[in-house]
């Protein structure tokens, strides 16, 4: 019984040891601003973005809000803060509504800033959703001028990358088609 307990702690020694002593980790991000911090880089040729990083930038970065925020995929700070004057990101919502709690979770996780309106009771605010949208329905995600309405993560990325306050995804283009490989025969029906 002691062999196997012997054995047992010896196994998950060595295997553990190698990533305690990791000297570098890397900081990777996909392409939709996600990050991951790994002893290992991503692959070449992936759509994953990374640069190594201490250790301790990688423990701090974690306790750091100002720090994360960056890696989320969103824009330096700076240039969100000027953003918000030009193109202001505000959420019409209600209470107890899944799309809208997905909605302000999408902006939260990335530590945007925006202003919500509870247009549930407030006869002001319903007005000025329908001032905004020409209609009475939410979630809408105001970005400027522009409504994204319900949640679509798609369509949010897209909007909030080309207003400026997160980083484009990464796009490699179509994949090419291998000239070698055989189109499937189509079987016949009788």
């Amino acid at each position: 019984m002691h062999i196997h307990r012997f054995l047992f702690l010896f196994s998950l020694v060595s295997v553990t040891l190698p990533a305690w002593s990791a000297d570098t980790l890397y900081r990777v991000t996909d392409p939709y601003g996600n990050v991951t911090y790994q002893d290992q880089p991503p692959p070449e040729g992936s759509n994953y973005l990374s640069e190594p990083v201490g250790t301790d930038q990688a423990l701090s970065a974690k306790d750091d809000k100002v720090a994360v925020s960056g890696q989320r995929g969103s824009v330096g700070r700076d240039k969100i803060l000027a953003l918000t004057e030009e193109r202001p990101l505000v959420l019409f919502s209600v209470p107890d509504c899944d799309a809208c709690d997905f909605v302000r979770w999408f902006l939260e996780r990335r530590d945007l800033p925006f202003e919500e309106v509870d247009v549930k009771v407030n006869i002001n605010n319903q007005i000025r959703l329908n001032d905004a949208t020409g209609e009475y329905r939410v979630p809408v995600l105001m970005v400027g001028d522009e409504p994204v309405f319900g949640f679509d993560s798609d369509t949010l990325t897209a909007a909030l990358s080309s207003a400026g306050y997160i980083k484009t995804p990464i796009d490699n283009g179509p994949a090419e088609k291998d000239v070698n490989q055989e189109t499937p025969a189509t079987p016949e029906v009788n």
